[in-house]
């Protein structure tokens, strides 16, 4: 027991500053990683939201295409397959048949 207060000299602890100083440090490290969690993670949230939007787009965008593809399908004579509505060049009907069903 001697020999290690020998070497440790006259060191009984730690001071209340020393203690406070590493307390600030770890303070400061811990909001350092918590800001970049956060960050992280509402990017990985906008992501998440965009990924969402370009796998309805491309449902939808399979959807139309597979309905403009059987456009005219089992209709009798005479009636158009594909009719705009209105003036809006945005908006078509389609008309097909799908068993005993007029779509």
């Amino acid at each position: 027991m001697r020999r290690i207060r020998s070497i440790l000299g006259n060191s009984r602890g730690l001071s209340l500053f020393e203690i406070l100083i590493a307390l600030i440090i770890t303070g400061v490290v811990t909001m350092a990683i918590m800001r970049t969690y956060i960050t992280q993670h509402r990017h990985y949230i906008a992501q998440e939201d965009v990924t969402n939007i370009q796998q309805n787009a491309r449902a939808a965008i399979d959807e139309l295409g597979k309905n403009i593809r059987m456009a005219g399908h089992g209709l009798p004579l005479g009636l158009d397959p594909i009719a705009a509505s209105n003036t809006n060049p945005d908006t078509i009907t389609i008309t097909f048949q799908i068993g005993d069903c007029d779509t």
